[in-house]
Parts: structure tokens; sequence; C-alpha cells
């Protein structure tokens, strides 16, 4: 992961928004939660062998246990569970799925395992089970803010690079009271695992696809990118907001053009399509930066900092030299290292490549 981000100072200075964006960001959050109650009131459910399907095969489920100590025992054998099925975590480097079973052909992903290191309480987790987003996006290509559930069928519009987290025991949490309600149905009405995985993992990771095709769709502006190819589709009748986000970004992309900001001032002060900020998409908390870890964490984090130098060759001098330095290292640390060899295919190694190369030919005039 690049150093920087990892210590960011949470300050930001405050940016002009869209006058309407507060209202607007509610009424996203009110498809999104449409579309949530759509894909769990639906059966529909992922192929049996799916990544996930064979990930909470793997978990052991024990009712008689108290939740939080299930919780926390599951913290402990989330690394070596998830390394067996190669899924990248602090301990095991993995290497990119075989198959894209989020966004579908053309897609190369990348799954991390992640488990909590601080306290939680448990069982206020499992009181709101449904609720629950063990599966959380970083990095990916799409810009058309659908909101559609991921389930990877057929091929990608807009092929690339997916990178996400699973919460390794948030998922068994959440996995272990789904199973404890089915148990006190009829046999003949019970749910799958296969359902589960549609009905509350994928239907509840919705916000954060949809908050990195914001993201993309703003860097993509930015760099004065086609974005016509851009739709607007859902399984069921939402209000289009297309023509608002779009406004929003245009209004944002004036105001980063000429004016100088901090790294931390756009990180904290740019408004996600939901709720938080920039630095909330990119943020990997509680992740320890081990050499096993770091190809795909350095991958997720890309586009970020490269927006960010994007944006600082737009003002007319640069406030953030410390940082420049930092990521420098790391983009040269990477290239020299040749951190994602034999983990990703060679088309994306290819392009991973250009883009460090380009990145720091961009870093190094800013510096100067």
């Amino acid at each position: 992961m690049f150093s920087f981000l990892e210590n960011l100072s949470r300050v930001s200075r405050g940016f002009h928004q869209f006058p309407r964006f507060d209202s607007y960001r509610r009424m996203f959050a009110s498809n999104i939660e449409r579309q949530r109650k759509y894909w769990q009131d639906h059966n529909f459910s992922v192929p049996s062998q799916h990544l996930i399907v064979r990930l909470l095969g793997s978990i052991p489920i024990r009712f008689t246990q108290s939740v939080n100590s299930y919780y926390d025992d599951m913290c402990l054998i989330a690394s070596d569970v998830s390394g067996t099925l190669r899924i990248t975590n602090e301990a095991y480097a993995g290497r990119a799925t075989e198959t894209p079973w989020l966004f579908g052909d053309g897609c190369v992903e990348v799954p991390i395992c992640t488990y909590g290191r601080e306290p939680v309480d448990a069982a206020a987790l499992a009181r709101d089970w449904k609720r629950l987003a063990p599966l959380r996006f970083i990095r990916h290509p799409g810009t058309n803010l659908d909101l559609n559930s991921p389930m990877g069928k057929g091929a990608a519009k807009e092929p690339g690079l997916v990178v996400y987290e699973i919460d390794f025991p948030l998922l068994a949490l959440q996995y272990r009271e789904f199973l404890f309600e089915q148990s006190r149905k009829q046999s003949g009405s019970r749910e799958t695992v296969a359902q589960f995985i549609s009905k509350y993992v994928l239907a509840n990771s919705i916000e954060s696809m949809a908050n990195v095709s914001f993201f993309n769709r703003l860097a993509a502006a930015l760099n004065e990118e086609d974005l016509t190819r851009a739709e607007w589709r859902y399984v069921q009748a939402l209000p289009n907001q297309l023509e608002w986000v779009d406004a929003y970004i245009q209004d944002v992309v004036k105001m980063l053009r000429g004016r100088s900001y901090t790294f931390a001032e756009l990180l904290t002060g740019l408004k996600t399509a939901t709720d938080g900020c920039l630095y909330d998409l990119c943020e990997l908390d509680g992740l320890y930066p081990t050499r096993q870890l770091k190809w795909a964490t350095f991958l997720a984090q890309l586009p970020y900092v490269a927006f960010l130098c994007r944006v600082a060759q737009e003002s007319d001098r640069t406030p953030h030299t410390g940082a420049l330095n930092e990521i420098l290292r790391d983009l040269r640390y990477a290239k020299n290292d040749n951190l994602w060899a034999s983990k990703v295919p060679s088309q994306i190694q290819l392009e991973t490549t250009k883009e460090l190369d380009e990145l720091i030919a961009v870093c190094t005039e800013l510096r100067n």
C-alpha cells in the first residue's frame, strides 16, 4: 500500500459543493436501498463453484459458542482458511482469480481477505446481520453507476481490474446468523448458501460498488474522457439521477482546475455519491503492509494516487512535496521489485507497468 495514505491527516479546509448535492445523495442512497431490498426479496443465486461459496464451505459453524467468542475465533483462522483458496492476505500472497466472479468476462479480480483487530461488539452486529457488508469494493473499471448486483454474468461492458476486500469474520458471522434463521424453517423452505450470497453479501456490496463508479466517473471527467457509453439501467423502475451526477462532477472538475489543494484536502474534502469521502474508498484500515499483501493493495490504491497527481498537474503550485517523495519511492520500489509478477495476467502487468512509468514521470515533473 502507499505509505503516505497510512497516516493521512483528516483535515480539510472545505470544498464548494454542488448546491443540491446533499439532497441528491439522500435520493441516491434511497435508490441503493430499494435495489438492495429487491435483490433480497427475490431468489437469485450464484453458481455453486463461486469463490465465496467455496470460502463459506471452509468456515466452521458453531451455534453453541457465544457470538463474541465465535467472531474472535474467525479472526484467528482467517489467514489460513482464505489462503487455501489463494486469496491474498497478510500471510499468503495469493493471486488474481481465474474466473471473474463479480464483474464478468473481461475483468481480472483480486480478492483480499481482511479481519478486524479492533474490539467489536459482535453481538450487536449479529442482531443486524442482514445489513452487514463483508464485501467491499476498492477498485473496479465501471463508470456507469449501475446499481445492479455484481453477479458476474456475461461479458463486462467496461473490462479491467477489480480489487475487493472480504471481511472474513464478518462474513462468517453473517453466514452463521443466516443458517440459524434457516434452521427454524421447515426443510422445504430453507434457502441455500448460493442464495445467501446473492441476497446479502452481493446485495449489500452495491453501495461500495456505486461509490467506486462515482470516483471513476470523476477521474474520467478530469481526464476529459468520453463517457457517452454510460448507461442507467435497473431491474426495477427508479429515478434516473445520472444528470445530477454529471452536473456535480463537472462542478468539481471546474473547482479543481487551477486551484491548489493538498492531497489530504482532496481525499477528505471530496464526497462520495452516498456517504463519506474519497479517503474512505481507498483506505485499508487495519492491514499490516506485509510483502505478501503489498502487490494487491498497491494495485487497489493506484487509481486514487494517479487521480491526486493528475489534479496536482492542474494546479499552479504543488503544496505536497513530502507526499510526492513518498509516492515516488513507493512507485520505484513497486517497479523495481515487480510486485505483481505471476500474480496477475500478463496484459494487466503490461498495463500496470505503463501506468507506473507515466505516473513516475508526472511525480518527477511535479516535484521539480
